[in-house]
């Protein structure tokens, strides 16, 4: 729904979007993080109760970003990935937030971002050359 592309395809590309020149990588998480639980408020109103989640992934680790931001000699671009971190962070949050005040919200968040850099960190760099 709402995380990797608005950062990929979006926030990251100054070149085609403002939204990095108007918010903050805080400001932005703030922004996505609550467009998304309008969402899941707008789910919840039509009678869903029970959600999966899922973070951000480590896209700062996928290789068009190494390949259009560099890598500075680390193995991902770490700017990408601290976005992520912190969006994952408010989402979490947030989702807790949400499950104690929707009345029988059950709302799973999954934490994919530590899952996968775990695996990129043990393979190394080679995991995402095919």
């Amino acid at each position: 729904m709402i995380g990797n592309n608005d950062y990929i395809n979006n926030y990251f590309l100054p070149k085609y979007y403002n939204s990095s020149r108007h918010y903050t990588p805080k400001q932005y998480a703030n922004v996505l993080v609550e467009e998304y639980a309008r969402h899941l408020k707008t789910l919840h109103d039509f009678g869903a109760r029970k959600l999966a989640i899922i973070g951000v992934a480590p896209i700062g680790c996928t290789p068009n970003a190494t390949a259009y931001y560099g890598t500075n000699g680390y193995l991902c671009v770490k700017k990408l990935n601290k976005a992520a971190i912190l969006f994952n962070e408010l989402l979490k949050l947030r989702v807790q937030d949400l499950n104690n005040k929707l009345i029988g919200a059950n709302f799973i968040y999954l934490e994919i971002y530590e899952i996968i850099w775990k695996y990129v960190n043990a393979i190394g760099k080679s995991a995402f050359i095919l």
